[in-house]
């Protein structure tokens, strides 16, 4: 697979949520980096880090629930680095086992991870209503073998860059790769505003993004197990149960699917408080997940 650059640092969107859920405000452009997240959730509140992916899933969740939480959100790796170094969180949500792994390995956790979500990559194509006339066609993966097809991935330690990884060796395919973005979000965004002609990407951010399409095709594509545990030396470690616990409920899973998420009794490959395979991501292999 040809790479051609990469994209830099995360960045993170807060909201504090009162009593009774209602909300009150936000702030976009919240940075991760260690010591900045206290000056993002004040004190008082809970703080959940969680995968861009899931975002607004969580934000709804967030509102429906009783406190002041603060949601940030970033790629699964960087928000485990931020963590690393010294970061404060009280909940993290990764978008696959093997980040959630390097968590736990790295003494990041205080509970064990459990598995809240599901999603699946898919490939992504502007929506025919939206194709500029001339575009190449792309039907299939082997299609991103031509140079005349912009590709957009996630940049490589990304969960969804490493599930792009794993399908496009599965399909043998060499795929010519226009940008490394940091997450499956930005990397969609490339394809809904016409910068490229296909992402592989997370089918629950594609469910949000009317600009674009799924291709269907014969490929066999990765299935992703969105994971969430409590945070060790966290400030609310109760509401960071009752939090996590809330989205493993039928109601949380309920609000959860509206977002375009699979039902956890559709994982296959592994128990929903199974023990985290940093290898397995539904038969493909994951990339592994550094902290430095």
């Amino acid at each position: 697979m040809s790479m051609t650059s990469a994209t830099g640092s995360a960045r993170g969107r807060f909201l504090r949520v009162p009593a009774r859920g209602r909300l009150v405000g936000a702030t976009a452009g919240c940075l991760l980096a260690a010591g900045s997240l206290a000056a993002c959730s004040g004190n008082d509140s809970m703080l959940v880090l969680t995968a861009s992916s899931a975002q607004d899933a969580v934000r709804g969740l967030a509102e429906e629930s009783s406190g002041e939480i603060g949601v940030a959100s970033g790629g699964s790796s960087s928000l485990v680095r931020q963590l690393s170094s010294g970061a404060k969180a009280d909940v993290l949500i990764t978008a696959d086992e093997a980040t959630m792994a390097a968590a736990a390995d790295a003494g990041l956790l205080a509970s064990e991870p459990v598995t809240v979500a599901t999603s699946r990559l898919v490939l992504a194509i502007p929506a025919a209503s939206d194709s500029n006339t001339g575009r190449p066609l792309v039907a299939s993966l082997a299609d991103l073998e031509s140079a005349d097809v912009d590709l957009v991935l996630c940049d490589e330690p990304v969960p969804c860059g490493a599930a792009a990884r794993a399908a496009l060796e599965a399909a043998g395919v060499d795929a010519q790769v226009r940008s490394f973005e940091p997450n499956s979000r930005q990397a969609l965004s490339k394809v809904a505003l016409g910068v490229a002609d296909a992402a592989l990407v997370w089918e629950v951010d594609v469910n949000s993004e009317e600009r674009v399409s799924v291709v269907t095709s014969t490929d066999e594509m990765p299935v992703t197990h969105y994971r969430a545990a409590v945070v060790r030396g966290a400030r609310h470690p109760d509401l960071a149960e009752e939090f996590i616990a809330r989205m493993e409920s039928d109601e949380g899973q309920a609000m959860l699917a509206q977002f375009g998420f699979l039902p956890v009794d559709q994982i296959g490959t592994t128990d929903k408080r199974g023990t985290v395979d940093e290898r397995k991501l539904s038969g493909a292999e994951s990339a592994s997940v550094g902290l430095s």
